[in-house]
């Protein structure tokens, strides 16, 4: 499987250098370096959820791979432990997947990502494989005619319950263990029903799909997510037709070429030989994605100041309560983000979205230099989502109300990006009256200014060099900001003791325009979110206006 996977990789690779842009280019990058060592599972895991900017990442398919190969590892210290006795085997197994599917409802309550990505997580998936072929192979299962009939009802049901999958559902959850429920007795039926098996599975032409199935599955979302980002274009019923096409197309090369005479010894028939080769290979791939990482995904090819802006579109903040904590504190909705530990101040705690991200460092410094305990919730939930989101939900607010109160936390900063169309005033209050009568005060941030004409990658594609972005261009946030900031000070007027209000716009823009730059350093990393520049810009606000417990002002 190693040399069409790594022949596969290092086209797409001469494909990305020309055709994605340097933040996505050093993003495939890190993918690469995860490729080499079957890690790029846990890589796109620590890069964020799988659904988030999907397209923009080439290898990111292969995620499966990762697990696969960790799960063989597994697999034959498995054996080992079972001393081959089939039963105890059987046992090991058997609870391995209980406690697999239990922790990851565990663990996807908190970080669904985690659960997802991450080998433990899917352990039972790989048990209903090994089942199947126990049953089918190792069992004298003879299926009476009533039998095998309920059995394709219950199929025909399971099938006609995915119609009611949910776009976002959890993993696991119950649509996850219907698909793999149905596909493990589809696959069971299959081989246990001869008839059905002659006319399916024994066809020649079903077959050959079959052989070239692993390079089809290597092709296609290679081409997808390059024909998207990298060419930039949009799917349609006929550019998805003419993917399809020149998938299977690949596939039929790769198989033939490749995949199938290394399989017979035709070429690299010694072992030594295939080891030296793919050795090499994995070398040349992971240097590559080494230098496309402090290249930032090779920038240099481009003029000043497009190379300043681009490397400043890549600043990211890092990951939220880091991984070790989530995983070694998983019950906990918040964590601690500076080293403070002083009985004599209150705590502050940070909530929001990737935007309270963008503030944590700073605020978090602050904290440190007035000697204040500064934490910051787990989970990305805005403000006014608490009671009314899955993810959001009341038991989670309950949660945070205790960690609230057992940190002798007595200030909240919320920083989110808050569109027009989820704004109501309702949502804001019901989450903020709870707060108050736990004597919490709470720094209310409006969303900043947002806009393409913020965003670096774009300036370069442009070309564009004007400093100036005119207010009146910021459409979408100026009708976004009246409903705002009509909500906000309706809460201040109603809860003015407790109310802050902190409007990163007076400090970011004047009245005519917004400064792209200073001293040829963004504000901004993409359309809505400031650099550590921006940042700096508006900080001196949460020095002198909004931080009574480390701040005497």
């Amino acid at each position: 499987l190693m040399p069409v996977y790594l022949f596969v990789i290092i086209i797409t690779t001469f494909a990305s250098y020309f055709l994605l842009e340097p933040q996505l280019l050093k993003n495939y990058g890190n993918s690469l370096i995860g490729q080499t060592f079957y890690v790029q599972n846990i890589l796109f895991w620590l890069e964020g959820s799988y659904f988030e900017g999907a397209i923009t990442k080439p290898l990111l398919h292969t995620w499966s791979l990762g697990v696969e190969e960790q799960f063989y590892i597994f697999f034959i210290l498995l054996i080992l432990i079972s001393k081959n006795q089939s039963k105890r085997f059987v046992l090991f197994i058997t609870i391995l997947a209980i406690s697999s599917i239990l922790l990851g409802y565990i663990v996807s309550s908190s970080s669904p990502k985690t659960s997802f990505y991450l080998l433990p997580m899917r352990i039972w998936e790989f048990y209903l494989g090994i089942l199947a072929y126990l049953l089918t192979n190792k069992s004298n299962i003879k299926l009476k005619s009533n039998y095998w009939k309920f059995l394709i009802y219950i199929i025909i049901g399971l099938i006609i319950s995915s119609f009611l999958f949910e776009k976002e559902a959890p993993y696991p959850g119950w649509q996850s263990i219907i698909a793999c429920t149905s596909t493990f007795l589809i696959l069971c039926l299959l081989i246990l029903m001869k008839n059905v098996n002659i006319i399916f599975l024994s066809n020649r032409y079903i077959q050959y799909i079959g052989k070239i199935s692993y390079s089809l599955y290597l092709w296609h979302w290679v081409l997808i997510a390059l024909y998207v980002s990298g060419l930039e274009k949009e799917l349609n019923l006929t550019s998805a037709f003419s993917i399809l096409s020149i998938s299977l197309i690949l596939s039929y090369l790769s198989y033939t070429y490749i995949e199938n005479p290394i399989r017979r010894k035709q070429f690299l028939a010694n072992t030594n030989q295939l080891i030296t080769f793919t050795i090499i290979l994995s070398i040349f791939i992971l240097g590559t994605g080494i230098f496309l990482v402090k290249t930032y995904g090779a920038v240099y090819r481009y003029e000043e100041p497009y190379k300043t802006w681009l490397k400043t579109a890549q600043i990211k903040s890092p990951y939220r309560c880091g991984k070790l904590n989530r995983v070694l504190d998983f019950k906990n909705e918040i964590c601690k983000i500076n080293n403070i530990d002083s009985k004599d101040k209150k705590g502050i705690l940070i909530i929001g979205d990737s935007h309270a991200d963008q503030i944590d460092e700073m605020i978090a410094e602050l904290g440190t230099k007035y000697n204040t305990p500064v934490y910051m919730t787990v989970r990305n939930c805005n403000i006014d989502q608490y009671f009314r989101t899955n993810h959001c939900n009341n038991a989670v607010f309950k949660a945070l109300l205790k960690n609230i109160s057992n940190n002798d936390i007595d200030t909240i900063i919320t920083s989110s990006f808050w569109l027009e169309k989820e704004l109501e005033y309702e949502n804001f209050e019901a989450v903020i009256e709870s707060l108050i009568k736990n004597n919490i005060k709470i720094t209310l941030i409006e969303t900043v200014p947002f806009s393409k004409g913020f965003n670096p990658v774009t300036r370069t594609k442009s070309k564009s060099n004007s400093e100036d972005i005119p207010i009146s261009n910021l459409v979408e946030y100026n009708t976004n900001i009246i409903k705002l900031r009509h909500i906000f000070d309706r809460l201040l007027k109603k809860y003015k003791p407790y109310i802050y209000i902190i409007k990163p716009r007076e400090l970011l823009c004047n009245n005519y325009y917004c400064k792209f730059s200073t001293n040829g350093i963004p504000h901004y990393i993409d359309d809505n979110h400031l650099s550590p520049v921006g940042v700096n810009i508006i900080a001196v606000s949460y020095t002198h206006l909004t931080l009574p417990t480390i701040c005497s002002v």
